[in-house]
């Protein structure tokens, strides 16, 4: 009977462990790419009691860099020369409990929500693909910073967009803006760089899988900034399944200015295979995309998403659109424009076209009748948009996270998405102070190795004075005192 339970029990252990490694496997980072960053927990602190001051008082200069967030009509900036000093930032938008975070070291602004289950948030001290890594301070776990996902298991924060920008652009789209203070509680001086001239060069401090001899990785310079739209979690009802993530470099997508496109699905089950977009249905993609799927959309709603950057407000951001109508020439064509004063606008079943801002965080629903000559349709017309997250990062850090992913590409002013999926190996980048130390290590051992080289040859010498005792170096008188004191003996005596 005994023997019974025990078999359960190993049966049941096995069974666990099966279990585990097939729902949350998958979701584990990379060991190899996780490292420890060096100042240790906290050791950049986060800000926990964010202060902030008016647009209207701000001594800032316009082309100041700050991360813009906008919830519910409630905008606040954050200066980038901040948030390079502290990564976290733990904040509240009314009700919401918002995370802002920043990694100097892969260039990647990210937010999320929040919940009471995890509470605030702080610097770990580690490092995933020079990524920064986050833990809650109520469980202590940790997330990644750029995926938002732990680092063990498949659960993710939920996303928000933010926007990346000059100040003078998100100060003219929000003049209500506040904007976060200098005084934090903490003693930096931040008109310094704690990182000069990272930004500039091609050095990556850490481990990494990124290398410059395959592709994807160098399609593009190692700091060359990248926007990524990425679309976490898996199905619900057991669906193995999850959307492709997108990189759109900024000199790609500069050139385009808009890209629209109807998005992949991963099928888990069979590594490399994808469901047909034509199989993806407006309501399973905003089921994906963590969005209510509204009354008016059905399996035959019309959608695309459209990937956009003003090269003159330097802003970039991404949208879902549907429609119950067709897009002009199918989905794959030019039906987004970018306007310098008037943002985004979309060229179809509009006359004329519907325009919206593209840093505003909102749903927008319209309403419009068409003439029956209208090459949108005729007919009753309706649009819904939704802003979608859109992450800044550096090319290096987000292929390396993200080395599957599909990547705009231009040829001849023809613009495509290309796949890869390259082998991932690790490397540890050689860096000047790196030559430095072992250039320093080296001089050293050989000093060291000369030192015991001449101690070794007088401690022979010596030896060998002691077995042959030469009567030359010495007087009578003094051989007998040495013989008389049993230090020598009268058979060294030679000569």
């Amino acid at each position: 009977m005994e023997a019974h339970r025990l078999l359960a029990k190993v049966l049941k252990c096995l069974l666990w462990a099966i279990w585990i490694a097939s729902s949350h496997g998958s979701c584990r980072i990379r060991d190899e790419g996780y490292v420890n960053g060096g100042p240790g927990k906290n050791g950049i602190p986060s800000i926990d009691e964010p202060a902030f001051i008016s647009a209207d008082i701000a001594d800032l200069s316009d082309s100041t860099r700050v991360i813009g967030i906008n919830i519910n009509g409630t905008a606040k900036a954050y200066p980038i020369y901040i948030l390079r000093w502290h990564e976290i930032v733990n904040d509240m938008f009314g009700e919401y409990n918002i995370i802002i975070t920043y990694s100097v070291l892969a260039g990647s602004s990210a937010a999320y929500y929040s919940t009471d289950s995890y509470g605030t948030f702080g610097t770990s001290g580690y490092l995933y693909e020079n990524d920064l890594v986050m833990y809650d301070r109520k469980t202590d776990a940790r997330w990644v910073q750029l995926i938002g996902r732990k680092t063990k298991s498949c659960d993710w924060l939920e996303r928000i967009p933010v926007v990346n920008t000059k100040w003078k652009t998100w100060k003219e789209e929000h003049p209500h803006t506040s904007l976060l203070s200098a005084r934090t509680g903490h003693d930096r001086d931040y008109s310094s760089n704690p990182y000069p001239e990272y930004s500039s060069n091609n050095e990556i401090y850490f481990i990494t899988s990124y290398r410059t001899n395959a592709r994807p990785y160098n399609l593009h310079s190692p700091k060359s900034i990248v926007f990524i739209l990425s679309f976490p979690g898996y199905g619900n009802g057991g669906e193995n399944v999850e959307l492709q993530s997108y990189l759109f470099p900024l000199s790609t997508i500069r050139t385009a200015r808009t890209y629209n496109f109807r998005p992949q699905i991963v099928n888990r089950t069979a590594v490399g295979t994808f469901i047909s977009d034509s199989d993806i249905t407006a309501p399973l993609l905003m089921e994906k995309l963590g969005l209510n799927v509204s009354d008016w959309v059905t399996t035959a709603t019309y959608y695309s998403i459209v990937v956009g950057y003003d090269e003159i407000r330097e802003i970039s951001a991404a949208f879902l659109v549907l429609s119950n109508q067709t897009f002009t020439n199918g989905h794959r064509t030019g039906n987004f424009e970018i306007h310098p004063m008037n943002g985004m606008s979309f060229a179809c079943a509009m006359d004329p076209p519907l325009q919206w801002n593209i840093t505003k965080n909102f749903v927008e629903e319209v309403r419009r009748i068409v003439d029956s000559d209208s090459h949108c349709g005729s007919g009753f017309s309706r649009i819904e948009i939704h802003r979608l997250p859109l992450y800044e990062s550096y090319w290096f850090s987000a292929t390396a996270i993200y080395p599957t992913s599909i990547v705009l590409s231009e040829s001849k002013g023809s613009f495509f998405f290309e796949t890869y999926n390259p082998e991932i190996i690790y490397q540890q980048p050689w860096r000047p102070w790196m030559i430095v130390v072992i250039a320093t290590f080296a001089c050293l051992t050989l000093i060291l190795l000369s030192c015991l080289g001449h101690f070794l040859t007088d401690m022979i010498c010596n030896q060998r004075t002691m077995k042959v005792f030469p009567l030359n170096r010495y007087s009578m008188d003094e051989v007998r005192l040495l013989v008389e004191a049993g230090l020598i003996t009268s058979e060294q005596i030679k000569g």
